[in-house]
């Protein structure tokens, strides 16, 4: 499942027989592959941190 994806898509999809997957992170690692994602993408820690609280998500 995509980041941004929705639930209310995500169940359509597999409601039309698609194959869906939902990626976690897990295992020892998992902080060094979140700082990665982190350095990739560092708007989507805002983003995450928003989501965290819907109040100062506008």
């Amino acid at each position: 499942m995509l980041q941004g994806l929705g639930t209310v898509l995500l169940d359509r999809l597999r409601g039309e027989n698609l194959i869906t997957r939902e990626y976690i992170v897990y295992g020892p690692e998992w902080w060094l592959y979140v700082l990665n994602r982190i350095a990739e993408s560092p708007e989507r820690a805002i983003t995450a941190l928003a989501d965290l609280n819907p109040q100062f998500a506008s």
